[in-house]
């Protein structure tokens, strides 16, 4: 043990003398720190309670299928989730108007959730409920947003050997993910992170979705079967949770990771914080 850890501080020292050696120790130190594991589990379960509902309501709205599509393109189906009836309008009675609406406003735990973590990482304000139609938002456009990646999916099926194909899925892909994650952070924070770290912000959960996405294509549906197989229902549920684990993880890491890169004294801290005066203090120095 003194061996390994007379190692380990060598090491250490090495990469603390390296160009962007005391970058890295801090990106790692802040990834250690952030609890990376909890987050990404609360808000996995947030969303399992939050995005997926919402999606139960979408899909009662039959007439053009994009849900049906959408699952098809993470390898799932609306059986595996029994997220239709035999008859559609009766799905639509079940829910109704009001009910949808309850669901949407239930499912803004998951935007509740993402504000928390916004906030201890940025040392940000949580959202007053006098601002919580940012919630609704939010809930929201992730919901649409999952729905639009899905259907990207099909671009994939484009251009010979699929090439074409691939590549543009996933330059739609990041580019999708990009604008979403950078709304996101923008509206939950009030505007104020600087643009420059939402935009990178959304730029790494870009990066790290995108990766997801096509690992899902690939490993999700033989997981997803064979869950499905050995525990029923319960399998796609297992399933599920664990894609949403890392999906989560994505967010949270690229939230640390950005706010490491700004808190660094070197080249990239001070690109990154730049002079900006967010809304939020304009009005304050306004009103002062």
């Amino acid at each position: 043990m003194a061996k390994a850890k007379a190692t380990a501080e060598a090491w250490m020292v090495q990469l603390h003398r390296m160009p962007g050696g005391p970058l890295l120790l801090r990106l790692f130190a802040d990834l250690a720190r952030s609890e990376i594991a909890d987050r990404s589990m609360t808000l996995a379960g947030q969303a399992f309670t939050s995005i997926l509902p919402v999606m139960i309501v979408l899909s009662t709205i039959r007439s053009n299928g994009y849900i049906d599509d959408t699952l098809s393109g993470y390898g799932l189906s609306p059986e595996d989730l029994a997220l239709t009836s035999g008859d559609p309008s009766e799905s639509a009675v079940t829910f109704g108007v009001i009910g949808g609406l309850m669901t949407v406003i239930s499912a803004t735990s998951f935007s509740r959730a993402l504000d928390r973590m916004y906030a201890r990482v940025w040392d940000t304000p949580k959202l007053t409920f006098r601002k919580g139609w940012r919630w609704i938002v939010v809930v929201l456009a992730i919901s649409l947003g999952v729905t639009v990646q899905g259907l990207i999916t099909r671009l994939g099926d484009i251009g010979t050997f699929d090439v074409l194909g691939l590549g543009l899925e996933v330059a739609a892909d990041l580019a999708f993910w990009t604008v979403l994650w950078y709304f996101v952070c923008r509206m939950l924070t009030q505007k104020r992170v600087n643009i420059r770290c939402s935009l990178l912000t959304g730029i790494i959960s870009a990066v790290g979705l995108t990766a997801l996405s096509i690992g899902t294509r690939v490993a999700l549906e033989p997981v997803l079967a064979s869950a499905t197989g050995q525990f029923g229902i319960l399998g796609v549920v297992f399933t599920l949770i664990s894609w949403l684990f890392v999906f989560s993880a994505v967010l949270v890491a690229s939230t640390v990771i950005v706010y490491a890169l700004a808190e660094d004294t070197g080249r990239i801290g001070h690109f990154l914080r730049t002079p900006e005066i967010s809304e939020v203090q304009m009005d304050d120095q306004q009103a002062a």
